[in-house]
């Protein structure tokens, strides 16, 4: 079964609790990262694999690379339809639904997979970061319209370490 290796990046200081015998737990939060090259550019870019996510989260500072009907198609919502906001941690936004026209790749040192004619969101604006950095937001890669389907995530205790391990397989 091919498989692509996913990252396990703690950003953040794990939780510290107590459960009811009175021991401390220290619970990680972890994200799973993994490589996206997207239509029309040669960069690749940093995605979060969200399962939390409806739908693959495109910012603005890295669709507007994109060229409307080479790279992608919009995907205009039905008259009257009211056009909805998303939210992820701690930010509002509003986006546009578009289908891409160019293959999105997710990828890691050994393999890839290809996905074509995904449909997407296009953001309007780009996640508030808490780390100083030049490095463009990251591409969250969402459960519908075709960039995971048919996979499954898998994420499991890594027997040497004790770290969170993940892998997309299909």
């Amino acid at each position: 079964m091919p498989r692509i290796e996913l990252t396990a990046h703690e950003p953040y200081v794990p939780l510290r609790v107590t459960d009811a015998s009175g021991a401390l737990l220290l619970l990680p939060r972890y994200k799973f990262l993994c490589w996206v090259r997207l239509p029309g550019r040669a960069v690749t870019y940093d995605a979060i694999i969200d399962t939390g996510s409806p739908f693959t989260l495109v910012p603005e500072a890295i669709w507007t690379h994109f060229r409307p009907g080479s790279d992608f198609e919009e995907l205009p919502y039905q008259a009257g339809y009211p056009v909805p906001q998303g939210q992820t941690a701690g930010w509002n936004f509003r986006f546009r639904m578009a289908r891409l026209l160019q293959p999105l790749v997710l990828f890691d040192v050994n393999t890839q997979l290809s996905r074509d004619r995904v449909i997407v969101q296009l953001v309007e604006g780009n996640p508030p970061s808490t780390f100083r950095s030049n490095a463009p937001p990251r591409v969250v890669m969402g459960l519908w319209g075709g960039a995971l389907e048919g996979t499954n995530v898998r994420v499991e205790t890594d027997a040497t370490t004790g770290r969170l391990a993940g892998a997309i397989e299909w």
